[in-house]
């Protein structure tokens, strides 16, 4: 798994937050700190819930032609996604 992270720099006034994912760097630069804060949080909480998603393999979602990705046993309840 590549690493990521997130960091809020502070240059000439401004406020840049630093993406690194994937190996891509991405900056957001925001004229106050709180919202290059809030920003930079929102965007640590995705990482972590992306890397915390299991890897799943292509082959598991296959499905028959008649299957619909909704269907499932009445018999237990309704289905929750």
């Amino acid at each position: 798994m590549k690493r990521s992270c997130v960091d809020v720099i502070p240059r000439n006034g401004q406020y840049i937050v630093r993406i690194i994912e994937n190996g891509e760097t991405k900056d957001h630069t925001f004229d106050f700190e709180l919202h290059a804060q809030a920003f930079a949080d929102g965007q640590h909480f995705r990482l972590l819930a992306l890397e915390a998603q299991p890897m799943v393999d292509a082959a598991e979602f296959e499905r028959k032609p008649d299957a619909s990705p909704l269907s499932h046993d009445r018999s237990r309840g309704p289905a929750v996604r």
